[in-house]
């Protein structure tokens, strides 16, 4: 009789932890690049919103573009595939990390995985202004680069690679 107690807690222990295992992170690209998106709608399973804002950004056939969400009509160019190949960045954007005043970006790409997420990878900087970008780390060996962020007067980029913080 003392069996049958303590046999439903440790299933249902049991069931808990596998259910609350990680979302495996290797969804096939290909199926979201080649998803099936009328001409002028916008590829939901690339959307990206803002820190803080109603807006969300999208990689549109390598241009990037801001929306906000209370008006979809009208997309924001904020940097074209071509000025990204002149800077050298040749793979497709997986994030951006805007700075407070939204006027410079960082653009996250060929990540890698390390342990249960894509947290290794190469950064590129963009002067919006300007248009001008630069890859960061660039004596660095290929996706080693981890966590790169603005410094709070938006002047400095910080990132870690090889146990160290440049």
């Amino acid at each position: 009789m003392m069996r049958r107690p303590i046999i439903v807690p440790l299933l249902l222990l049991i069931a808990n932890s596998l259910s609350s295992q990680p979302l495996p992170f290797d969804v096939d690209e290909d199926m979201i690049d080649k998803s099936s998106v009328p001409e002028g709608e916008i590829n939901i399973n690339r959307l990206q919103w803002l820190p803080s804002s109603h807006s969300f950004w999208i990689d549109d056939k390598g241009s990037i573009y801001v929306y906000d969400a209370d008006d979809l009509a009208s997309g924001k160019l904020v940097i074209t595939a071509e000025q990204l190949k002149t800077a050298g960045l040749a793979t497709r954007a997986e994030n951006i990390i805007w700075n407070t005043s939204r006027d410079k970006i960082l653009i996250y790409t060929n990540s890698s995985r390390v342990w249960r997420g894509n947290t290794k990878g190469d950064y590129w900087y963009f002067d919006l202004s300007d248009r001008n970008g630069r890859q960061i780390g660039k004596g660095l060996p290929s996706s080693s680069l981890m966590f790169a962020k603005f410094s709070p007067d938006n002047k400095n980029v910080a990132y870690v690679s090889k146990h160290n913080l440049y």
